[in-house]
């Protein structure tokens, strides 16, 4: 198997990850996963957005609040409204049925879990350098400078990856109005 990221120090990239296509090559390479890239970028933003609904609807449950409640979460940010409706979910939890409360928690934790990773999965191609593309597909992903220098991480996005990606932020969000679904289900029977 090929490897899919390789480090490197500033100035040796050529030799290590291929030449830079340029001009119609390089459009024709990045036309050929735009459209997977922003399949990415829109299945996540629906996450986000559920993410947003599910605080909304623990935090107000009536029309005339819910405005506010979305003055303060369109100025979170994605991993502060997880924690927030992670947390959320935990006092829930509690008003639960005791003997239902350690399935909840494991499922909570595996669902934050796949939150976070599924945000991590997003950077990838969001903060990625795609101008810097290269005829193999690797791709400058992050520059660090250290004392010996500066480095950089290239990633190799596949049309594999790329869908399979975006599949996982897709059943995410599934596996997310399911455990909504179930919490809301549990503390209205307790």
């Amino acid at each position: 198997m090929r490897d899919k990221q390789i480090n490197i120090q500033f100035g040796d990239w050529t030799e290590s990850i291929d030449e830079l296509p340029d001009g119609e090559d390089l459009d024709s390479l990045l036309g050929n996963i735009a459209l997977h890239i922003g399949r990415i970028m829109i299945e996540f933003n629906s996450l986000e957005d559920t993410v947003s609904f599910c605080i909304k609807e623990i935090m107000s449950r009536s029309a005339g609040f819910d405005e506010m409640v979305y003055v303060f979460l369109s100025e979170m940010r994605y991993n502060s409204k997880v924690g927030s409706l992670i947390n959320l979910y935990s006092q829930m939890i509690n008003a639960c049925e005791e003997h239902k409360q350690e399935n909840l928690r494991k499922r909570l934790e595996a669902l934050e879990t796949r939150l976070r990773e599924a945000s991590a999965r997003r950077n990838r191609y969001a903060h990625a350098s795609w101008t810097e593309i290269s005829s193999k597909n690797y791709v400058r992903v992050k520059t660090k400078a250290k004392k010996g220098g500066v480095f950089h991480s290239y990633r190799r996005f596949e049309t594999e990856d790329m869908v399979q990606d975006c599949d996982y932020i897709e059943k995410t969000q599934t596996v997310l109005s399911d455990f909504d679904e179930l919490i809301w289900l549990c503390v209205q029977t307790s």
